[in-house]
Order: C-alpha cells, then sequence, then structure tokens
C-alpha cells in the first residue's frame, strides 16, 4: 500500500500525522520533521521515504527502484530475386515486437507527483515521444521492396 499523508503542527509546534513517517524522521520536534510539512513522506508497506534534511543530499543510494524488465523480439525475413544480370529486386517482411510483449518504461520516482510514485504508465517509445521509432510498443508489421539496377 502507498500511502502520502497531510502534516500538521500541534500548539506545542510539534509535526503530527503518520507516525511511520515522523519515526523515519527522527521524531516529532526534529528538524527531519518539519520536513515533513512541506514535502510529506511516502510509505510502501515497511519502508519509508522521507525528505533530507535542508542543505544535505540524504542516504538513498543508486538504483534503489527496480522496473519491470523488457523483452523485444524482433524478426525479419527477406528474399532477393535477379531479375537480369544486374537487375534484382527484393522483397522484405519485419515484425518488430513479434510476441506483442507490454513493455513498459521505468517507475515513476518523481516525490512531486505522490499520485504515481512506483508506477508505470508508458512505454519507453512513448516516454520518448516517437511511437514509430523505438521499443516497447505494440507489434508493428512493416513490407517493402527495392529494385536495384
Amino acid at each position: 500500500m502507498i500511502s502520502w499523508d497531510d502534516f500538521s503542527t500541534d500548539s506545542s509546534g510539534n509535526v503530527t500525522g503518520n507516525a511511520q513517517c515522523i519515526n523515519a524522521a527522527g521524531g516529532a520536534a526534529s528538524e527531519g520533521a518539519q520536513q515533513l510539512l512541506n514535502y510529506g513522506c511516502h510509505v510502501a508497506g515497511s519502508t519509508t521515504i522521507t525528505p533530507p534534511l535542508f542543505g544535505t543530499q540524504g542516504n538513498m543510494g543508486r538504483n534503489i527502484f527496480r522496473g519491470p524488465g523488457f523483452a523485444n523480439w524482433d524478426f525479419s525475413l527477406s528474399k532477393v530475386w535477379r531479375l537480369r544480370e544486374r537487375v534484382k529486386v527484393q522483397f522484405r517482411g519485419e515484425v518488430f515486437n513479434i510476441l506483442n510483449h507490454a513493455n513498459f518504461a521505468g517507475l515513476n520516482t518523481d516525490l512531486s507527483a505522490p499520485d504515481s510514485v512506483g508506477t508505470v504508465v508508458y512505454t519507453p517509445d512513448i516516454g520518448a515521444a516517437n511511437p514509430v521509432i523505438g521499443s516497447g510498443g505494440s507489434r508493428h508489421i512493416q513490407l517493402g521492396a527495392k529494385l536495384t539496377g
């Protein structure tokens, strides 16, 4: 379960809200808990992600989010016929993503968009704004002929 909670302060100035987030930030009266007022907290099961203290780098390592795998099989078949000594014709058929396997782009890790953190919302070709040339889209079939002389 993923939750984003709103935080507020009590009459003493201590942060109130999700106890798991407040404990991960260092307690209700800590400077880390004050960051929760502006940036919130991400909770997924027993994992809690809190914003780092202002002016610090935080301690999350690289590549902590794992996205779905990528599987893409392309297939092509071609045949060349010699019509005359110097004239040839080539027919070619190509199928991209022949198994029509859904390949999605990486996980959304933008913590400023809390409703979509940890979700996958598009394929790599759509994410790159080019659904014709790219990977991850649905099956595409292409036929072609070439005359050389």
